[in-house]
């Protein structure tokens, strides 16, 4: 390997960029592992690149650069050097400040330690620490948060955000954590928003809903989305088969407001009415403490959203701890009752397949002993799939291919195993869990 390129900031990105223009058209003599290890090498000097110039535009910026040697905003004149729009030049600067507040993940991502949507997601949850929160606490947390990314998605990196406030204030985690949340819906509730505008023949949408709310209209968009999947596939409609998710969602909310207006009942969700699940721990729940209710994609619920939820006829509570029906339906059928969908939901939260954090509302109900090889249709013969990672563990009735597939150890959660010919390639490791990435050396602990 040549050695790295040495020389001045601007000699090293010249380079970079003749070297880019001088890329070779070799890859048609790659096997196809080697063109799959190009393509990750390729997304991650990408991201290298993109935390390079976050680093370069931050300063500039820091120091005023635009205004002061050409009396030029700074957005404006990357927007006028650079063909972006002023939008998407301001967006760049914000997230440049924004990583330059976190010099331990601006590091990780320049020398590829971490991903760029991993670092500005770091940069994010240390925005959400508690103000009381001392330099050197608030720098602590930054390193354990960066280790987090390290081993694993930015939605994980987000929900780590109690758990390190309680690492680093164990005295004061609970309250902390209880008037962040309660700030937090504060500012929710302050910024929603809804407007719209004509332009070429649409109306155009945008706004924001506090997360109880908002998870409410997405379930209901959800139930009309998936309803309408499950019709196509029945009448093997090919148009609507081949329509796109953000499609189906667009046709959902024109439903939605047609049923309004002939007062017709919103289709079901999973085999049940369109509602929002909320997971309450029993013994928090009776000392009032944060993080007693949580809903489905893992987000917490501030106290007063708690006690709204507990008297809302729309959504389903389960306490954790309290006595429960028993799970299990035998070979009686092949349909998962609402029963066992719902504690499926509250077990698996998503999609089982690493890295896959598609919500449980669009995944199918996959038996792991399939019920024509007389699986039971039982909650530890069940995992929640999305439709494409169904498919890649569905066992073929005709052949014994070498596939990932998926167990359910007694009394715990889905493990995911790749392909024998992967662990033999080092591709993955022998053993995934449904939480951990693939092309880690090892689980996380």
């Amino acid at each position: 390997m040549s050695s790295p390129v040495v020389g001045s900031s601007r000699e090293v990105l010249g380079a970079i960029s003749e070297l880019f223009r001088a890329f070779p058209d070799d890859r048609v003599t790659l096997t196809r592992r080697e063109l799959l290890d190009l393509a990750v090498l390729a997304v991650k000097v990408a991201s290298q690149a993109q935390g390079v110039s976050a680093r370069v535009v931050g300063e500039a910026d820091a120091r005023d650069a635009a205004v002061r040697s050409t009396g030029t905003p700074s957005a404006t004149y990357l927007a006028v050097r650079t063909g972006l729009t002023g939008k998407q030049a301001s967006g760049m600067i914000h997230q440049a400040r924004r990583l330059a507040a976190t010099p331990v993940a601006q590091v990780a991502v320049v020398d590829g330690s971490i991903s760029f949507t991993h670092g500005t997601t770091v940069s994010k949850a240390v925005e959400q620490l508690p103000g009381t929160f001392t330099r050197e606490q608030t720098s602590q947390a930054e390193v354990l948060l960066v280790e987090v990314a390290s081993r694993g998605t930015p939605d994980e990196v987000t929900r780590a955000v109690p758990r390190i406030i309680e690492q680093l204030d164990p005295v004061n985690a609970e309250d902390l954590e209880s008037r962040r949340l309660s700030r937090e819906r504060d500012t929710a509730w302050q910024n929603r928003s809804l407007s719209w505008f004509t332009r070429s023949g649409s109306v155009v949408f945008t706004g924001s809903l506090p997360v109880v709310e908002g998870n409410a209209f997405t379930t209901l968009i959800t139930a009309y989305a998936q309803q309408a999947k499950r019709a196509a596939k029945d009448t093997t409609d090919l148009a609507v088969l081949a329509t796109t998710t953000v499609q189906r969602h667009a046709d959902a909310l024109i439903r939605l407001v047609e049923d309004v207006q002939h007062h017709t009942a919103a289709p079901g969700l999973a085999g049940d009415r369109p509602t929002v699940m909320v997971t309450l721990d029993f013994d928090k729940l009776k000392t009032g403490a944060a993080r007693a209710g949580v809903l489905p994609d893992g987000n917490p619920l501030s106290a007063g959203d708690l006690r709204r939820v507990c008297c809302d006829a729309t959504v389903i509570p389960i306490v954790l701890g309290a006595d429960s029906e028993v799970f299990d339906v035998g070979r009686s059928t092949r349909c998962v009752p609402v029963g066992i969908r719902h504690a499926l939901t509250l077990r698996d939260e998503h999609c089982v397949f690493p890295t896959c954090d598609t919500p449980a509302s669009h995944c199918d109900a996959h038996h792991v002993i399939p019920w024509w090889q007389g699986g039971p249709t039982s909650l530890d013969n069940l995992v929640l799939l999305c439709p494409h990672h169904h498919g890649v563990v569905e066992p073929d009735r005709h052949s014994l291919r070498d596939q990932w597939s998926v167990t359910v150890p007694p009394g715990g959660h889905p493990v995911v195993t790749p392909p024998r010919r992967l662990v033999e390639a080092g591709a993955v490791g022998s053993d995934r869990g449904a939480t951990t990435m693939p092309g880690d050396p090892s689980p996380p602990p």
